[in-house]
């Protein structure tokens, strides 16, 4: 695995890896970790930075080419502590750099014997095979005994505190792919026996912004918001509206809150009435050529967002100008799928997912994937009638702002573990989801890399 330092005065520094008895925190990860520290501290100047379970040193040296004044790593496996040794040397010797230690020895043995200093940020990352009841005796050692102010990250295995119930906010209406994604998540979860109880409430209204204000306003316990790409999207399109007082942007965004973790893909769609006289994609794009306002698109978020884009993505690859389309948003997937049974609309640009559960009321004409899905063979993908245009659209848990750092990676864990039970795949198979499982900062970095490709896209569309 090739690594690098992110940024600091070794930026750009190649680091050494062990060999395969540990997993270095990739760079993404990293990347997401320290824009999360940036974001608290502002910067780590004068700081002491503790790394438990160091493996390479990878964190910790980035966090001394970041300015900390003091990096420990703790790291028990003589050949990574070399590796460690080795990585830190490779900034020692430059100007401004701190000072760093590295210990070779149990977490335990340092905590119990060794550690003197009082640490701002303390990263644990430890092992897969490190038990529940080991975890909860370090996290106590390091309340006790540590800290002065605690910030703790790490992409934690396990986590000594249980979670028994959920409460999930849905920020759309009932029948969409946000609902359809959170019912069938806590479903998952109560029936194979990983959780006690789960709770759901749909919160609508500006375009997922009341429920994201609502999360950083009231700061729920046992709480979470499921959310997907246009939490992405709305910092930069510029939703205004519900604006919270922490956003320097003044838009509310996926920083405001907590990322836990990213669970599926689901594949954008498009589709009409059963009984429409359009029957293929080819039908719905001869029909606006011939008379663009003929042709009205519904979908369940506002222009800009998710729904929107889709639509634009398969007209724009169809040859049209996708800001000519005329785009009816409602609020949430069932709203969208009412108005297109009434005739409102001529063509629904949706989630895969919820295009399915419409059942026989609507045809779907084509989704937005490469190749058919195994799970609803039948049905067509845009790209084999001649339009590319892919795209998937990942969706996630979000906690409040200052989760606590356990609660969250119980349930990141919680989500890990859902997605192997059989229990989950009946509510994947009935969806068409793609699993894709990406909790703690893996998921924050996937965030901070989605903002730049959407932008992107968004510019080619003509949207912003």
């Amino acid at each position: 695995m090739s690594m690098r330092i992110i940024a600091g005065v070794g930026k750009g520094r190649k680091l050494f890896s062990p060999p395969s008895i540990t997993r270095p925190t990739s760079d993404r990860a990293r990347e997401g970790l320290f824009s999360s520290l940036i974001s608290t501290f502002n910067n780590l100047e004068g700081l002491h930075f503790l790394d438990l379970f160091a493996g390479s040193g990878a964190v910790g040296v980035e966090a001394l080419s970041r300015g900390a004044a003091l990096v420990e790593a703790v790291e028990n496996n003589p050949i990574s502590s070399k590796v460690c040794e080795e990585n830190f040397a490779l900034i020692a010797n430059l100007d401004g750099v701190g000072k760093y230690k590295v210990h070779t020895k149990s977490v335990f043995e340092f905590l119990n014997h060794t550690a003197s200093e009082p640490y701002e940020i303390i990263y644990i990352d430890p092992p897969y095979e490190v038990a529940n009841s080991e975890i909860e005796k370090i996290l106590k050692k390091i309340f006790i005994k540590l800290v002065s102010f605690l910030f703790m990250v790490g992409a934690l295995s396990s986590s000594a505190i249980a979670v028994d119930k959920l409460h999930f906010v849905v920020p759309g209406g009932a029948g969409g792919g946000w609902d359809g994604c959170a019912r069938g998540t806590g479903e998952a979860l109560v029936k194979s026996g990983l959780l006690e109880s789960a709770s759901f409430e749909n919160m609508s209204g500006g375009g997922g912004g009341k429920a994201l204000s609502w999360m950083i306003k009231t700061m729920p316990e046992n709480t979470v918001m499921v959310q997907s790409t246009p939490i992405v999207l709305r910092s930069i399109s510029r939703h205004s509206g519900y604006v919270s007082d922490s956003a320097a942007s003044g838009v509310l965004s996926y920083k405001d809150v907590t990322p836990i973790a990213g669970i599926i893909g689901d594949y954008g769609a498009l589709a009409v009435a059963a009984d429409s006289p359009f029957k293929t994609f080819q039908d719905v794009v001869d029909a606006y050529k011939a008379n663009p306002k003929s042709v009205k698109m519904a979908g369940g978020s506002t222009r800009g967002s998710m729904d929107h884009l889709i639509g634009a993505l398969a007209f724009q690859s169809a040859g049209a100008n996708p800001n000519d389309v005329v785009y009816i948003p409602y609020d949430g997937g069932g709203a969208a799928l009412a108005g297109l049974l009434s005739g409102e609309g001529q063509i629904l640009s949706t989630g895969f997912s919820e295009a399915l559960a419409a059942g026989d009321q609507v045809r779907i004409l084509g989704i937005t994937a490469n190749e058919r899905s195994a799970d609803a063979p039948s049905v067509p993908t845009l790209k084999e009638q001649g339009y590319d245009a892919y795209f998937v659209n990942w969706r996630g848990f979000f906690g409040p702002p200052n989760m606590n750092a356990a609660d969250r990676y119980e349930i990141a864990k919680m989500l890990g573990d859902m997605q192997s039970t059989p229990e989950w795949e009946v509510v994947r198979k009935r969806n068409a989801y793609v699993n894709i499982y990406n909790p703690g900062f893996d998921f924050m970095g996937f965030l901070e890399k989605q903002t730049e490709e959407m932008t992107d896209l968004m510019k080619q569309l003509g949207v912003i």
